[in-house]
């Protein structure tokens, strides 16, 4: 399948299945997604927020208080917590995706085979962001020190605390960021893999390291046009969340009249409703455009085996 063939095969698909774009959505907003669709409500927020937030007393001479360490071990366990509920949640909602677009794969069977597919696709996962792990882990101290140092000497009070942050640590982001992307390729390919040709965990990770060696063309295809679909639906739709978010603060900090407030908060829910159905659109296509690679290629590798 070339890759013309492959997007062809995407848009029809995409078109024809509506039933999988609330599946598609779910796993695009539970793996991080939501928390883009928040940036254009939620601001960032400013040194003295975060202070405000923290509490004078958190830090003394002597270190963190003894509540503060508490509520920072609390606040991890949560975070961890939620994490590996979202790496669950977005296991099964991947099985149940790409077990839709390839009937006869691992996931089309019986429940039983299902859970091992649904395990299957967590450890792929995890393992494939152990770089990126590293990574972080690598980058915190240096972070942390910036994060440090713009708190006590901003170097723009104009700007955020986040964006200053982000200038100052460009490197390591831009690290992590090519790490993540790396993974999600790799990670991507293997789960189609393990639940195309039943293969165990690390021979999935293996075969997708070479599938994508031997695929450039399709994997960069593939990468680009995702990535654009969903940034085409992406960008709009926080921009238009932005203005209607905008427009809603501004009636109410006015002191506008109740029925003024309650169109602006209409159109607030049109508009995020509008914007997760074509998030729901573009994440359909873009699974649907990395199963027709990897199916593709997979057939191609097997017939110049044969020949």
């Amino acid at each position: 399948m070339r890759p013309t063939a492959a997007i062809r095969t995407a848009a029809r698909t995409t078109l024809a299945e509506p039933a999988l774009w609330p599946i598609a959505l779910a796993g695009f907003l539970v793996r991080g997604g939501i928390v883009l669709m928040l940036l254009s409500l939620v601001p960032f927020p400013s040194a003295v927020g975060l202070a405000n937030l923290v509490g004078p007393t958190a830090v003394t001479a002597a270190g963190p208080t003894s509540a503060t360490i508490v509520e920072i071990f609390v606040l991890t366990a949560i975070g961890i917590a939620v994490l590996i509920a979202a790496i669950v949640i977005g296991a099964a909602l991947e099985v149940e995706l790409v077990g839709g677009l390839l009937p006869g794969s691992l996931a089309g069977r019986r429940a039983s085979r299902r859970v091992i597919a649904i395990r299957r696709v967590i450890a792929i996962r995890l393992v494939s962001l152990v770089p990126v792990a590293i990574l972080i882990a690598a980058a915190a101290p240096s972070i942390g020190a910036t994060v440090y140092r713009e708190l006590l000497t901003p170097s723009d009070i104009a700007v955020s605390l986040v964006e200053r942050v982000a200038r100052g640590s460009v490197g390591q982001l831009v690290a992590i960021a090519a790490a993540w992307l790396a993974a999600e390729t790799l990670g991507g390919v293997a789960v189609r893999i393990a639940l195309a040709d039943d293969a165990r965990t690390l021979r999935s990770l293996g075969l997708a390291v070479a599938w994508v060696v031997r695929n450039p063309a399709r994997t960069l295809a593939a990468l680009g046009l995702g990535a654009a679909g969903i940034l085409a639906a992406l960008i709009p739709s926080l921009v238009a969340l932005a203005g209607a978010m905008a427009g809603l603060r501004d009636l109410v900090e006015s002191g506008a009249a109740a029925p003024f407030v309650a169109l602006a908060i209409v159109l607030l829910v049109a508009v995020w409703s509008i914007g997760l159905v074509l998030l729901g659109i573009a994440a359909t296509w873009r699974s649907c455009l990395w199963t027709a690679a990897v199916a593709g290629g997979l057939r191609d590798g097997a017939e110049r085996a044969v020949a």
